[in-house]
């Protein structure tokens, strides 16, 4: 039997048509799938792990592709939140690591070491940053930009989660982005619309973030009108509330804030204190991997003062003590002589 010439190519395009509506029906099939177990599994067990780095890396790899199912479905803006911001924890880690080493060559007076170590600090910084703000912003695009003082409704305590880490990554792409020299051009009103969300949380429920958020940002970005308690005292108080919950990131803020500051001493005192709390209240095993992350910046930190003054990072289960410490005996020295 003999085809019109036009039956060949009309029969290819009505199979075509066929197999690519197929395709996109299965493409939003494993979209909902994977990013609905991802959001009621998965970041519960995220939050369980006392391996950021491992949660970071995760989020560096398959992150693209969970996020590149918004291509084909709603885009999964409350997940985006969480893998931006774990990304931007290892782009910070590279960064802290570069500055380590120019704090070294600084020390040892290697200008051409120390030039080319704060380069490779700034571009990871930039990074950090970057992707911090994509957290941010996912996390503005499904509870509004915070441009009032009008609170957003929240369905349960997972969207609180996804705003308060919203928030965390607002304010730390902007500190990461002054370090970079602005080279991720983040907005200074995100602190403003950041110090306007903390105020919609319950600072007891989360772990006394909202209150040290609110606290940092009046220290660092001062505005007219003077506020209304001490915000030194306030991220004292914050940091206490964390502390006995088992989630330190309320005195990494405070430790954080210290530090950019310059007043060494306060930060000496914050790790003191963080070191002796947490053998009373250990982690909290819900939020694990909230408290590891504070871990991880509160050792850099440590390691960063232990640099400037001696040259070298906090010495092995050293963290809460200093290189000016008055030793009271062979084992309470900061360095394990016999270990050299």
């Amino acid at each position: 039997m003999k085809y019109p010439d036009k039956a060949l190519p009309l029969a290819l395009l009505f199979f075509s048509t066929i197999f690519l509506n197929g395709c996109a029906v299965a493409y939003k099939s494993t979209a909902k799938v994977l990013i609905g177990y991802v959001e009621d599994e998965g970041v519960d067990y995220f939050l369980t792990t006392d391996d950021p780095q491992s949660a970071c890396r995760m989020s560096e790899t398959l992150g693209p592709l969970l996020l590149s199912f918004g291509r084909v479905t709603k885009p999964p803006e409350h997940l985006a939140t969480i893998l931006d911001f774990l990304a931007g924890v290892c782009a910070e880690e590279q960064a802290k690591e570069a500055g380590l080493r120019y704090l070294r060559a600084i020390y040892k007076k290697d200008v051409t070491e120390a030039r080319d170590a704060q380069i490779l600090y700034k571009r990871h910084m930039a990074l950090a940053a970057k992707r911090e703000l994509k957290a941010y912003q996912a996390m503005t695009t499904v509870f509004g930009d915070l441009d009032s003082d009008q609170c957003p409704s929240f369905r349960d305590r997972h969207e609180e989660l996804y705003f308060m880490v919203g928030l965390i990554s607002g304010i730390q792409s902007l500190n990461n982005d002054i370090a970079a020299n602005s080279a991720a051009g983040v907005p200074y009103n995100v602190a403003y619309r950041v110090l306007r969300g903390s105020r919609c949380l319950d600072n007891e429920q989360w772990w006394g973030v909202p209150k040290s958020v609110e606290a940092a940002i009046e220290l660092i970005l001062p505005s007219e009108t003077p506020p209304q308690v001490d915000p030194y005292q306030q991220l004292a108080d914050s940091a206490e509330v964390g502390s006995r919950m088992g989630v330190n990131l309320a005195r990494f803020l405070q430790l954080q804030t210290y530090y950019s500051k310059g007043e060494t001493d306060h930060a000496q005192d914050a790790i003191r204190t963080y070191v002796r709390e947490r053998k009373t209240a250990p982690a909290n095993s819900d939020a694990r991997l909230m408290d590891e992350f504070a871990a991880l910046e509160i050792q850099y930190i440590s390691d960063s003062l232990w640099t400037q003054a001696t040259g070298s990072r906090t010495p092995a289960g050293g963290l809460g003590t200093f290189w000016d410490d008055k030793p009271t005996s062979k084992s309470s020295l900061p360095i394990d002589i016999d270990g050299l």
